[in-house]
């Protein structure tokens, strides 16, 4: 997870923004996410509201996506 991580942080800050976010959304099957899709899922994902995905929130939010899917 964390190669994804730092794959998905594009500018290498620590965190996803919404755009990059939305990669994530995209590569995950979500191929028509738009821009607001992506801020409403970061803002979902977002424990703390501070704008952005950190690591344990990526974390979090992998383990929630794997549980949805049942494995």
């Amino acid at each position: 997870m964390t190669k994804a991580f730092k794959n998905y942080d594009k500018n290498g800050d620590g965190t996803m923004d919404a755009g990059e976010f939305k990669n994530i959304m995209i590569d995950l099957g979500h191929r028509k996410t738009t821009e607001e899709d992506a801020q409403n899922m970061l803002k979902k994902h977002d424990k703390d509201s501070d704008g952005v995905i950190s690591w344990t929130e990526f974390v979090l939010m992998m383990i929630t996506f794997k549980g949805d899917k049942g494995d």
